[in-house]
């Protein structure tokens, strides 16, 4: 190997390490979502929010509330953000916990406008966007319950 080949590819390795390193920027396709949910005027701590895109840009984002309301959304583990595009967007407090050695059903309670028959959307544009959902409970009934498996 030439001195000349050694020198580019050393240097497209550092190129490949220094982006791999580099964490900079969202990832292709991808842009900032952050927000706060609150129902009847007060935050929704620990509601499920989701946002699904579909089209050519396909993709479902999803992040929790904390107890302020405010969720910020992950595409993946290691991947911050949702999808550029139309999303749908589905809320909710429904939840199977299993720490504590049994299943215990933690109640729905956002009407199911907000989740199984959504009528949220959002417009999500590159960089950084912010979407606050500001729920009302007596827009409708809650989800019909759903079946809690005894096996889980």
């Amino acid at each position: 190997m030439s001195v000349r080949w050694g020198k580019q590819l050393i240097a497209a390795a550092g190129l490949v390490v220094a982006a791999l390193l580099s964490g900079c920027g969202p990832a292709e396709g991808l842009a900032s979502v952050v927000g706060r949910v609150t129902l009847d005027g007060e935050p929704l701590p620990n509601a499920y929010v989701q946002f699904i895109c579909s089209g050519e840009n396909a993709g479902t984002s999803s992040g929790r509330t904390d107890s302020s309301g405010d969720y910020y959304l992950m595409f993946s583990r290691s991947k911050k953000g949702a999808r550029i595009g139309p999303s749908k967007v589905v809320i909710t407090t429904f939840d199977l916990d299993g720490t504590q050695g049994g299943v215990k059903r933690i109640p729905e309670k956002v009407p199911a406008k907000y989740n199984v028959k959504t009528e949220l959307t959002a417009e999500v544009k590159p960089g950084d966007n912010t979407f606050d959902f500001e729920l009302k409970s007596d827009v409708g009934p809650l989800p019909k319950a759903r079946p809690q498996r005894e096996d889980l």
